[in-house]
């Protein structure tokens, strides 16, 4: 900034950009106080489109929790499915929507195809694959929330998959084993242990 001579108005200006960088809303009442006008029009639009973003956001988040919670509930009652497994479909949801930033029904196929390629990595990140096991367990935990999402009457063998999931596949593993020969007991591993275990 181009620094005039000190006057009222010019430390009133520098302490308004200090503080601006910390927190605009917070300046809000002090620049009115000032009598800057000009600044007043700008800081207030600021702040009341991080407000209302804040709103929505909060909202989103409000919703989509319930929805997750009304889902693990119909899991439960539909498969009985383990407290573990319920947490993964918690985290694997939230993330989710944590990626998108959206409410679960505005979610598109573009917005799914983004979070799970998300989740690839590279050869030198994961020279096993192992990604690959995660990315297909997301993708099935998705599919089968977004079925009971838009058809929730409908019996879980008979839900279709809803356009947000069509044509998106599993992904096939390179290799049929994560183990790697050197990993493999030898039989002198195998006499060892009889050994101790008897």
């Amino acid at each position: 900034m181009r620094q005039h001579k000190v006057g009222p108005a010019w430390n009133t200006w520098t302490l308004v950009q200090k503080n601006v960088k910390h927190d605009a809303c917070s300046v809000y009442h002090f620049v009115i106080t000032t009598s800057s006008s000009i600044y007043i029009t700008h800081l207030t639009s600021k702040c009341v489109a991080n407000q209302a973003q804040t709103v929505v956001f909060d909202t989103i988040q409000k919703e989509n929790q319930k929805i997750i919670g009304d889902y693990i509930e119909a899991r439960k009652t539909e498969s009985n499915v383990s407290n573990n497994f319920q947490r993964l479909i918690g985290n694997t949801l939230h993330y989710l929507w944590k990626y998108t930033k959206k409410h679960f029904k505005r979610i598109t196929w573009d917005d799914l195809i983004s979070f799970l390629n998300s989740l690839r990595m590279n050869e030198t990140q994961d020279p096993n694959h192992k990604w690959i096991g995660t990315y297909n367990l997301n993708l099935v935990i998705i599919t089968t929330f977004f079925k009971w999402f838009f058809y929730p009457n409908t019996e879980a063998k008979e839900r279709r998959k809803p356009k947000v999931i069509q044509n998106v596949k599993r992904l096939g593993r390179k290799e049929k084993s994560t183990y790697k020969p050197n990993d493999m007991w030898t039989q002198d591993d195998d006499i060892l242990f009889l050994k101790l275990a008897l």
